[in-house]
C-alpha cells in the first residue's frame, strides 16, 4: 500500500468486532482507551499502517448501506513525539476503510487539501445520517492542519459507499475551513434532501484583527447521488462574534431562515 514508508507493516484484525467499539467513538477518549502498545497486541502480518503511524480512532459504519457485510472506519495519524510534533510534520493523517470480515482488503486515502496541502491531526470520526429520504448513511472524517497557517485550518471529508467500487469514496471536493468557521450536515431540509452548509469568516486584514467580529461566506452544497454538489453561496448581511469574544462560533443556525430561502428560488 502506497505511502506508508515502513519497514515493519502490519494489519489491525477485527478489532471493532473484538473490542466491541460504538460509532461515533470520540478520538481522544480511544487513544486513552486503547494506547499505541494495547493496539499492537491485535495486529498480524500485512498491509495497513507502519510504525510511523498509529491508529486513534475507529467505529463501525452504522445504517443499511447496501453492501454485503459490516464495514469499518479508522483514522490514523503520525506517533506523536514531543511538543509541538505537528507543528514540525508535513504527513497527513489517513482514513482506511474495509470490512470486517476482510481485514486485510483495506482502501486508504491521505487527508490532502488543494495543491497536497497536508492535515496532520485527526479530530473526528463518526458514522452519520446524511440523507433521511434515502437512508443514506456515511463517515465524517475532519483532520486539522498545524504550522503554515494564521489560526488552525480544518480537513472535511464525507464517505459514501460506493456500490460500483465496493468501497467508501469521499463525496466532497477538497474542502477546508478555518478555525473562525463552522459547518452542519443536515439529512433533511426544505426538500427532504441532504445538505451541507459551510460558514467561514471573510477577514478584512486592513481594518480588522484575525479574531475579531467578521462577516461570513455561507455555501450551500446539496448531496445528489453520491456527491455533494455546489449549489449557492452568499455573503452575511451582518458580523458575527468570533473568537475574541466567543468560546465557539455559531453562525449557521442564525442564518438558516435566509439558507431555506436562498435554497428554495433555484429549485434545488
Amino acid at each position: 500500500m502506497p505511502a506508508y514508508k515502513a519497514k515493519h507493516t502490519v494489519t489491525i484484525l477485527s478489532l471493532m468486532a473484538l473490542l466491541k467499539i460504538s460509532p461515533g467513538l470520540n478520538l481522544f477518549k480511544f487513544k486513552t482507551l486503547f494506547p499505541a502498545v494495547t493496539i499492537l497486541l491485535f495486529v498480524a502480518t500485512n498491509t495497513v499502517w507502519s510504525e510511523e503511524y498509529v491508529p486513534v480512532g475507529s467505529i463501525l459504519i452504522a445504517g443499511k448501506q447496501d453492501l454485503r457485510g459490516q464495514w469499518q472506519a479508522t483514522a490514523y495519524q503520525l506517533r506523536e513525539e514531543g511538543d509541538n510534533f505537528f507543528e514540525t510534520s508535513q504527513l497527513p493523517a489517513k482514513i482506511c476503510f474495509n470490512e470486517v470480515a476482510n481485514p486485510t482488503a483495506v482502501a486508504c486515502h491521505e487527508a490532502k487539501g488543494a495543491n497536497n496541502f497536508p492535515f496532520q491531526e485527526a479530530t473526528e470520526l463518526k458514522s452519520i445520517l446524511l440523507d433521511k429520504s434515502r437512508a443514506k448513511n456515511g463517515v465524517l472524517f475532519t483532520v486539522q492542519h498545524h504550522g503554515a497557517t494564521l489560526g488552525k485550518t480544518r480537513y472535511i471529508s464525507i464517505w459514501i459507499y460506493s456500490k460500483k467500487d465496493n468501497t467508501y469514496i469521499n463525496a466532497l471536493e477538497p474542502l477546508a475551513i478555518t478555525d473562525q468557521g463552522e459547518f452542519k450536515i443536515y439529512d433533511s431540509l426544505i426538500d427532504k434532501s441532504g445538505y451541507l452548509i459551510l460558514a467561514d469568516r471573510i477577514w478584512a486584514s486592513k481594518t480588522e484583527t484575525l479574531f475579531a467580529p467578521h462577516y461570513y461566506e455561507i455555501k450551500i452544497y446539496k448531496l445528489i447521488g453520491d456527491k455533494y454538489v455546489f449549489a449557492t453561496k452568499y455573503k452575511t448581511g451582518k458580523k458575527y462574534k468570533s473568537l475574541d469574544n466567543v468560546p465557539s462560533i455559531n453562525v449557521i443556525e442564525p442564518e438558516k431562515v435566509r439558507i431555506i430561502r436562498v435554497i428554495k428560488p433555484s429549485g434545488n
